[in-house]
């Protein structure tokens, strides 16, 4: 399973860019022969990293938590 992360600067949000590129990796990383999945880990309240993590597709498999900042959901996309 690989795991994927994305940010992008305040000037350039809201066009399209995370979704575009993590999708490109996403999909880069399925096809690889040893990949399975795909995952992305969010917190319930960070909106725009949640659409990104829906427009890939991703699906919520799970919830672990972060050392200082408590809750976060797991995403991932299967083959």
């Amino acid at each position: 399973i690989a795991e994927v992360g994305y940010g992008i600067e305040e000037r350039s949000r809201g066009q399209g860019y995370a979704t575009e590129a993590t999708l490109a990796c996403v999909e880069w990383a399925l096809a690889q022969p040893d990949i399975v999945a795909v995952q992305a880990t969010t917190f319930p309240w960070h909106a725009a990293s949640l659409g990104v993590i829906r427009r890939l597709g991703m699906q919520r498999c799970g919830v672990r938590e972060h050392d200082t900042l408590g809750e976060l959901l797991v995403f991932e996309r299967r083959r």
